[in-house]
């Protein structure tokens, strides 16, 4: 999903507010991949299988307008930031959020309208506000995600920029090191018009993609030489989004599935990442 950050204070707000408990696991989830999305089934009694897009790059846990409906939910209005455009929200607290065997309770959550997602409906977005409490591992070979401490060594690590509600990872491209925004909702890498790095522009036609603020246009790039840790891709495919940061030490944003990577592991709350190719 390609709804990113809200105001940078989420964070702070989200420790005022909420008390979100994760229950001791590790507990193991199966998901679908909706094609980058890595999508979970969840519970918000009353509903059962509400399907959810794991999404790093929204920083509040998100409800769609029909399941806010269903749940008597409303919430106080405020504006949040997605692909740099502001858009209207309403923010609440839900009591009680179960992934699986996980429980999570008085959990920040926000009402917005999500952009078409393929062939499937989503219902909300799991974002930093939730994902912020715990481990999480993605092992995409498997179709399993697994919440809390996993034992297996997975071989490259990196400690990311402290910076929530916003996840940002030091990488290369082309020789000059930038920041990207960690962000599973998204199609794939996604760079700013004035990123800087060295690109190659294709023949391919542009894109339009739907997204909360908007509709992005997406000029479809390849990347000679991309490092991320250890680890280097070579003629990686991208696309250039013709518009600006509204944060100029982030120079775009990375979502994972382009990379091909086996399994995947997000600690937010030591600061690190780490995966397997």
């Amino acid at each position: 999903m390609v709804h990113i950050g809200s105001a940078w204070n989420v964070a702070l707000l989200c420790s005022a507010l909420c008390e979100t408990t994760l229950a001791i696991g590790p507990f193991r989830v199966p998901f679908q991949l909706e094609g980058h999305l890595i999508v979970v089934q969840v519970e918000i009694p009353p509903l059962k299988g509400l399907k959810f897009a794991l999404d790093t790059g929204c920083s509040v846990t998100t409800v769609s307008p029909r399941v806010a409906a269903k749940l008597h939910l409303k919430g106080e209005r405020t504006d949040v930031v997605s692909w740099g455009e502001t858009v209207s929200v309403r923010r609440i607290l839900v009591p009680y959020f179960r992934i699986g065997s996980a429980e999570f309770r008085d959990i920040e959550t926000q009402i917005a309208t999500l952009p078409p997602a393929g062939d499937v409906r989503l219902d909300g977005l799991i974002g930093i506000s939730l994902l912020r409490h715990g481990c999480w591992t993605i092992d995409f070979e498997a179709g399993q995600l697994t919440l809390g401490s996993d034992e297996r060594r997975l071989g490259n690590t990196q400690h990311f920029y402290p910076k929530l509600p916003m996840i940002l990872l030091s990488v290369n491209i082309g020789g000059k090191s930038v920041r990207l925004l960690l962000d599973t909702g998204t199609l794939g890498l996604v760079l700013y018009k004035k990123s800087g790095v060295p690109l190659r522009k294709t023949r391919r036609q542009r894109e339009v993609k739907p997204s909360p603020g908007g509709f992005l246009h997406l000029e479809p790039i390849l990347l000679d030489y991309f490092q991320w840790g250890e680890s280097v891709w070579q003629q990686l495919p991208a696309y250039l989004l013709q518009r600006d940061s509204r944060d100029s030490k982030v120079a775009g944003n990375l979502g994972i599935a382009v990379l091909g990577v086996r399994v995947f592991r997000l600690d937010v709350k030591n600061g690190v990442v780490e995966w397997a190719r």
